[in-house]
């Protein structure tokens, strides 16, 4: 697990405090009991990759016969 830079835990805090995240995530939350489309899980995914900053090329290939979404 990669370890977070102190800009990195700044942005996160500001983010935290953000009126507007946490009503993003009010609507999140309330929209839980509704399954997302195609489009908007991929819209979610494709915003969410800004957060992933681990170097996947240093980890070996993922195995498994069971795949939980």
């Amino acid at each position: 697990m990669a370890r977070l830079s102190e800009d990195e835990k700044a942005d996160f805090l500001a983010d935290g405090l953000s009126a507007s995240r946490r009503e993003d995530f009010r609507k999140l939350k309330a929209g839980t009991q509704k399954a997302l489309s195609v489009d908007e899980f991929l819209a979610f995914l494709n915003w969410s990759q800004q957060f992933m900053t681990e170097d996947v090329s240093k980890r070996g290939p993922i195995k498994g016969t069971k795949w939980l979404l």
